[in-house]
Formats: structure tokens, C-alpha cells, sequence
């Protein structure tokens, strides 16, 4: 489908427009959430990724897919244009003017979990960047790789639309075409909507897609014009694949994890030939979603594993092991507590720094996790970012770090994304923002 086959005329002009909802995605619990458009300036396109949506209690059951840029500086400024009232579920208005500025007052807080705070911008009107931006495909969006190599061109993302589909660019999002033909008729049709969907840092052609089963491909854009081949890489069961990880230490690409409900799983050897069980000591949640694993950049025998979804009787929501490949791995619960209570809330992502390993991030339905692991007292000492930092008090699906300013990005439920910056820099107008403590708000 060309760049922009199937767009409104009204959305021509605007270059903001990322993405695009069906109207017949799914809904739960009767809640159909507002479909406001995102603008996002940004400069150095390095990396888009979406979150995965999962349904949780009493939240809200149609999920926007959020799709996240992260630059090669970083991720300038985000702000929402659309209705407050967000029982009013009428189609966002974009506006034929130059991107707005970032959002100069902090957010209006939600009145409690699970419910979506109504935002509140004012925002100032500034001349645009060199980069624009333009919707390249319409559905549910789902998460994105990027080339490692060839971050500007070389671009893929698995969403559902009729079905699974993945979609290939190589040259910026100018065309793009199928990659996902060659999965089983099964495995498309009934395929989640976010699907994990994660590529090698070494290696941009090796790619794992997570569902009953795990799929790999080796040739995702070697194959061009072709379409990449893509084989079964582990056992079939009967729950699906919520996460999946690379271990960034093998240059081979040959080391990663898989987590399903109830399962952890390895290989290490043949890329998927062999896998053995990360917890035959079962010391992990069983009926917790592990939504996300983390290898440490040095090394596959440092990982970590972070639970979403609730269940009675078994604590913990963050687990660290330092022998992975060991037959018997130990795992160790550094879950985050607070003057003695639990923070006891879905875990939705994790990201470690890239240069100092003990520093972990992780997102949640309640804001933004920092960690930072002490060797001599062998525990995790936490941070909690939210409205106060300058986050909307809403579920982060994602949280990704800049490899070279090492800033986290939280990607929000239908707030967009939000860089940790030093504000006072930030709210004098610099485009190029540091690490801080605010996530980019600034004082009215």
C-alpha cells in the first residue's frame, strides 16, 4: 500500500498523522476510549515501537495502539489535539498549522487507577522541524524494529488489520509491502493484535515473532524483493508468547528468552534448536503475564522478567537472576515497596541502561519505575515517576532508553511519549535536552 492510499482528504495537508484505529477494534467492558490524534516533532528518526495492549480489570478495554519514536537525539515534544470530553468518542481534529510546542502545563490527574485523565495543553505555536511526519498504515498498530544499520530507511512493523500483517519499508515509509505471507493461514488469522515483534541489535534481518508458538526469520530485508521466509522456533502450546528478548551480548544473535504464562524459557545454542526451562525450581509467578524480559548489554547470564495482571497469593512483580545459564537459575524478587507496602501494580515493560547495567526502568499501569541495583547490600532501590514528574497518571505500555543519552521514553495509553529531561534546559526551548528528572513539563 503506497504511503498514503486509503487516507482522509482532511489529513492530506497535517504532516502529524502516525496512525490510525479501525473503527471494529476490539472493546471490553463496554468502554470505547477517544480517538485523539497524536502529533509528535521530533528530529533523526532512529526507532518506532508500539506497546502492547493487554486486557486488564477495570480498565479501559479498547486500547489505542501507541506508536513511539525515538530519535536519534531523542523525541522532541508531544502533545495531543483533540477533545477533552472523553466520553465524546468523535474523531480528532487535526489542525493545518505548523506542530505545536511541548505541553507547557502539567497534566490533569486521573481520579483514580484505570481510568484516563482528561488532558489538559497549552501549547504555543512554533515554527516546525525539518522532519515531518505522515501516516503510512492504517489498523491496529502493533510494535515496531528498526534497521540497526540503516535506522532511516530500513523500517518493519506487525499490527492486525484483516489478520496479522507485517509490513516492510526500505525506503522511509515512501512504499511498503507484505513480509507475513509466509506465515500459516492460523498463525495470521488469529494472531493477537500486538504481537511481540523483536529484532537482533547486531543483526537487522533476524527477527522473532511471538504467538503459540515462536516464529523467526532470518532475511527480513535481505529478501527484498522477495518476501522473508519465516520457520517455527520453538514448541507449541497453549498459551501464547507475551515476551520475548535478545541477549545483545551475542554477536550471533543465537541467545534469547521467551515468556508465557507460567513459563520461562532459553536457548543458547542452534538459535532455537534446543530450549530449556529458566524456572524448574518454580520460584516465578505462574498465573502472571511476563510481559517483559531484560538481558543485561554484558552479559546472557544477567536477565530480568517483570509480571503484569493480578493474582492472589503470589507476590512479586520484578525478578532478577545473574545465572541465566545455569541449569538451575536462581531468581531473586527486587520488586518495589514502598514505606513498607508493596507497589503492587501491572508491569507492563523493561529497559536496562545501556552503559551501567544495575539501572533498570520499567514501565506500569501506574507511571514510571526507575531501579538501580546495590551490589554491596545486594537490593533494588527505587524511584517512582509519575504526575508530579510530569507523566499523566494513565498505564505506560513501553519504556525504551536512548543508547546516547541514555533518557528513558515512557510510551503512555493514548498520551503519547514522554522523554526525562533537565526541564530548566528544556522549558528555555532547547532542542536537545539531558538527562533530568521531569518528564518534559514545564511550570505555567
Amino acid at each position: 500500500m503506497a504511503a498514503d492510499d486509503d487516507m482522509e482528504a482532511s489529513t492530506r495537508a497535517p504532516a502529524g498523522l502516525l496512525g490510525e484505529l479501525e473503527d471494529d477494534a476490539v472493546e471490553h467492558d463496554g468502554v470505547v476510549a477517544g480517538d485523539d490524534a497524536r502529533v509528535l516533532v521530533t528530529q533523526d528518526l532512529l526507532e518506532v515501537d508500539a506497546a502492547e495492549g493487554d486486557e486488564r480489570r477495570g480498565g479501559i478495554g479498547r486500547r489505542p495502539a501507541e506508536l513511539g519514536i525515538e530519535g536519534r537525539q531523542e523525541a522532541r515534544a508531544q502533545v495531543t489535539i483533540g477533545r477533552g470530553d472523553r466520553s465524546d468518542t468523535g474523531d480528532a481534529q487535526l489542525v493545518d498549522e505548523a506542530p505545536l510546542q511541548r505541553p507547557i502545563h502539567p497534566l490533569a490527574a486521573a481520579a483514580g487507577l484505570g481510568r484516563v485523565a482528561e488532558d489538559v495543553f497549552d501549547a504555543e505555536v512554533r515554527p516546525p522541524p525539518a522532519m515531518t511526519w505522515k501516516g503510512v498504515i492504517r489498523g491496529d498498530a502493533g510494535p515496531a524494529v528498526i534497521s540497526p544499520t540503516l535506522p532511516q530507511t530500513h523500517w518493519a512493523i506487525a499490527g492486525r488489520s484483516k489478520g496479522l500483517e507485517i509490513w516492510r519499508t526500505l525506503n522511509a515509509g515512501t512504499t511498503l509491502g507484505p513480509v507475513g505471507s509466509y506465515l500459516p493461514d492460523d498463525v495470521r488469522a488469529n494472531a493477537s493484535i500486538a504481537p511481540p515483534f523483536v529484532q537482533c541489535s547486531v543483526n537487522h534481518d533476524v527477527v522473532l515473532l511471538g504467538d503459540m508458538a515462536l516464529w523467526k526469520t532470518t532475511n527480513l530485508f535481505a529478501s527484498n524483493p522477495g518476501q522473508p521466509d519465516w520457520t517455527g522456533n520453538s514448541p507449541s502450546v497453549n498459551d501464547r508468547i507475551t515476551s520475548v528478548a535478545f541477549a545483545g551480548s551475542d554477536a550471533t544473535c543465537q541467545t534469547y528468552a521467551i515468556g508465557r504464562k507460567g513459563s520461562l524459557q532459553m536457548t543458547t545454542a542452534g538459535g532455537g534448536a534446543s530450549w530449556r526451562n529458566l524456572d524448574p525450581n518454580n520460584t516465578l509467578p505462574k498465573q502472571k503475564l511476563p510481559k517483559g524480559l531484560a538481558f543485561a548489554p554484558q552479559t546472557p547470564n544477567t536477565l530480568y522478567v517483570v509480571y503484569s495482571k493480578f493474582a492472589a497469593g503470589e507476590p512479586g512483580r520484578v525478578f532478577r537472576t545473574v545465572n541465566a545459564l545455569d541449569p538451575n537459575p536462581t531468581w531473586t524478587n527486587v520488586s518495589a515497596s514502598f514505606a513498607g507496602v508493596s507497589f503492587d501494580f501491572p508491569h507492563n515493560s523493561i529497559a536496562l541502561d545501556p552503559v551501567d547495567p544495575r539501572i533498570i526502568w520499567i514501565g506500569t499501569d501506574l507511571g514510571v519505575m526507575r531501579g538501580i541495583w546495590n551490589d554491596s547490600s545486594a537490593s533494588m532501590s527505587w524511584t517512582h515517576y509519575g504526575p508530579e514528574s510530569g507523566l499523566p497518571n494513565v498505564i505506560v505500555h513501553d519504556v525504551k532508553v536512548h543508547a546516547a543519552t541514555r533518557q528513558p521514553v515512557a510510551f503512555t495509553h493514548g498520551r503519547g511519549a514522554f522523554i526525562l529531561v533537565d526541564t530548566v534546559a528544556w522549558c528555555r526551548g532547547s532542542w536537545a535536552p539531558t538527562l533530568g528528572t521531569k518528564f518534559g513539563v514545564c511550570p505555567p
